[in-house]
């Protein structure tokens, strides 16, 4: 128990006259210095870098409401863009869905099934119009086809929101490393 009457973190007790608390300071520290001896600095750091970059993206709307989805889930991965100023860059994304049935029985039945989702991305020159990378990020979620149709929506709209965030996620790190490399070399 602490003065205030309240009982300390597992953390924070020191069995071992905080011996381990000082080796894992110590430890944190030298690998702290050692990273930041290398030239390593994070890719989505708040001092501009990759994050900077990306504030400066448009993302075009993206058809569909899986498509909205997606948008959704991108703008929240972003830092917010400044409205007065003007996009550096454009973001087009095309989102397309694909199911394949797995697991047949024996009364030629599926039991399970993949949705894939595939975005094919373009990131524009806001300036120029000019493409400056593109590429494609895809997602594939499995789901259980079950006896009750609506139990069976559930599971197909969960591997699908679990699918939009994974695209989502590998779409702002793709971005946020071809943003951050040195604007003197290949882009």
């Amino acid at each position: 128990m602490t003065a205030g009457g309240e009982t300390p973190s597992p953390l924070l007790r020191r069995h071992d006259g905080g011996k381990s608390l000082k080796l894992a300071a110590g430890l944190a520290l030298a690998l702290a210095g050692t990273a930041a001896g290398c030239g390593f600095q994070p890719l989505l750091a708040t001092d501009g870098g990759a994050r900077g970059e990306l504030a400066r993206v448009h993302i075009e709307q993206i058809e569909d409401r899986t498509g909205q989805q997606l948008r959704n889930a991108l703008l929240l991965g972003f830092p917010p863009r400044d409205p007065d100023a003007p996009a550096a860059w454009r973001l087009k994304v095309t989102l397309t869905e694909s199911k394949q049935r797995l697991g047949v029985v024996k009364q030629d039945v599926a039991t399970r099934a993949n949705l894939t989702l595939t975005a094919r991305y373009a990131l524009e020159d806001a300036a120029e119009g000019k493409t400056a990378t593109a590429g494609e990020v895809r997602s594939v979620n499995s789901y259980n086809i079950l006896e009750s149709p609506y139990a069976t929506l559930a599971a197909e709209r969960n591997a699908r929101t679990r699918g939009v965030r994974q695209v989502a996620d590998a779409l702002t790190a793709r971005l946020a490393a071809w943003l951050s490399r040195p604007r003197n070399g290949p882009r």
